[in-house]
């Protein structure tokens, strides 16, 4: 998944099965194993939440975990989702996150081509951007 490094994004994380509703903590490893936000976990996409976040699903079982990306430099991330008493219990999903540059992302090359070209709003199509990362 690639997303912006502005943060905000709202992601979705489906499994057949969560160990419950919650709460859940999610934060962002780099190749450093710096954590990302560095305190506490990603935004829940839940109002009055906080970093707190639920697994959702039909029939009391739960198949999908949101929260909120946070800002962070670009690069190849790791999502850790930590339950339990004190956070004991983890799972991570290893190289499942790019972060790029903001309005580097796919999606906003998709909403540029919509408008039309007396809006300025920089390359519609990706291999017209000199920027792009690797």
């Amino acid at each position: 998944m690639i997303l912006p490094d502005e943060g905000g994004v709202v992601v979705a994380l489906s499994a057949s099965y969560w160990p419950g509703p919650g709460p859940y903590r999610v934060r962002l490893r780099n190749a450093l194993n710096e954590p990302f936000p560095a305190i506490g976990g990603c935004y829940s996409a839940i109002a009055g939440g906080g970093d707190e976040c639920v697994a959702r699903g039909a029939r009391q079982q739960p198949d999908e975990l949101r929260f909120t990306s946070p800002p962070a430099p670009p690069g190849l991330y790791d999502i850790q989702v930590e339950w339990g008493t004190g956070w004991s219990d983890s799972a991570t999903f290893e190289g499942a996150i790019r972060i790029v540059r903001r309005l580097r992302a796919r999606a906003a090359f998709r909403i540029r081509a919509r408008f039309q070209d007396l809006y300025l709003t920089g390359p519609a199509v990706e291999r017209q951007e000199p920027l792009l990362l690797p």
